[in-house]
């Protein structure tokens, strides 16, 4: 999902607490992607804070001096922006009634942060994605509880204007001029969306040092997300089987529903791999162990874009995702 979309950049910059990282891409004439070059630089500690309430930027002279130093000797103006999850409110929302008019749908979205998230939003930037859900599908999508069948879910990101006004003004110290901007999970997820396998349901886990991102999907629609800070020492294979454990009291049973098979589980984590690791296979047996469930572990990775390159970084990989999706 982009914030500010206004043409399609072939350079993107993701900005992390820890690092930034840049992603030169091509497109040729039949459209398929290619990368040119990739950088990265790591950044002090305490320079960027990525938060969803306070400043994120300590020292921004010196952040900018950072970048500056990154992309030298590089003629770059125009980028897609990619932030750190932390930096955004993000949610899901179920609907059974819409409202066309975007203005109306806004107030409406923020009154449920508020409300149903209870996240203060105040004057943040709202971006909102429809997702209409099929008339033969809304049985399997619809919670457990509601009295009314979903008629579409509303994926759904806030970010405070202060929050995005310190970088941008540190992209212009630069010299850079951000024509999207987007956040990292989001836009990777729509960049990598069409490599998923068909299945009836999806589970998409991204998992960096700073958050882990959870999106659980049924029949190609999100029905839930949850966006979260990682504590030390949290353990993935224990926040998955918490989300899905919740996926599976919230909504009807797909057994129940005669719609059966194998739930696909893509991960995307630092340092991104192009293989699964002996313990992501460990995560397929312990989700498989408790849920009664065949779950099929897929590592989501640089490769599923261009598979001439294969870069160990959640900064390059969102950099570029940013810049696809822009």
């Amino acid at each position: 999902m982009t914030l500010f979309p206004v043409h399609r950049p072939n350079w993107g910059v993701s900005i992390r607490g820890n690092a930034i990282s840049i992603v030169q891409m091509r497109r040729d004439w039949m459209r398929r992607l290619s990368v040119r070059r990739f950088a990265e630089r790591p950044l002090p500690p305490n320079l960027l804070t990525p938060s969803a309430v306070d400043l994120n930027v300590g020292d921004m002279d010196t952040l900018a001096k950072e970048l500056k130093t990154l992309i030298h000797p590089l003629r770059i103006r125009t980028i897609a922006l990619s932030l750190p999850d932390p930096v955004a409110t993000m949610a899901v929302f179920p609907f059974e009634s819409l409202p066309s008019r975007r203005q109306e749908r806004d107030a409406i979205l923020k009154w449920r942060f508020e409300h149903e998230a209870h996240v203060p939003i105040g004057d943040a930037r709202i971006k909102s994605q429809v997702l209409p859900v099929p008339a033969h599908v809304r049985e399997a999508l619809t919670p457990i509880g509601s009295t009314e069948s979903i008629t579409s879910y509303v994926l759904a990101v806030a970010i405070k204007r202060s929050i995005l006004l310190q970088y941008q003004t540190l992209c212009e110290r630069a010299g850079l001029l951000p024509v999207s901007i987007g956040v990292g999970s989001l836009q990777l997820f729509d960049c990598l969306r069409g490599q998923m396998s068909p299945s009836v349901e999806h589970h998409v886990m991204m998992w960096t040092p700073e958050s882990s991102t959870f999106i659980g999907l049924r029949h190609g629609i999100p029905i839930f997300l949850r966006s979260k800070r990682r504590r030390f020492g949290s353990d993935i294979r224990m926040e998955l089987l918490a989300m899905r454990q919740f996926l599976s009291d919230r909504f009807p049973s797909l057994e129940s529903s005669q719609e059966t098979g194998p739930s696909a589980l893509y991960i995307v984590r630092e340092p991104v791999t192009a293989s699964i690791e002996e313990d992501t296979c460990s995560d397929q047996w312990t989700m498989a162990e408790h849920l009664g469930r065949s779950i099929h572990v897929m590592p989501l990775t640089w490769n599923a874009i261009d598979p001439q390159r294969s870069i160990a970084s959640w900064g390059g990989l969102s950099a570029l995702a940013g810049a696809v999706a822009a």
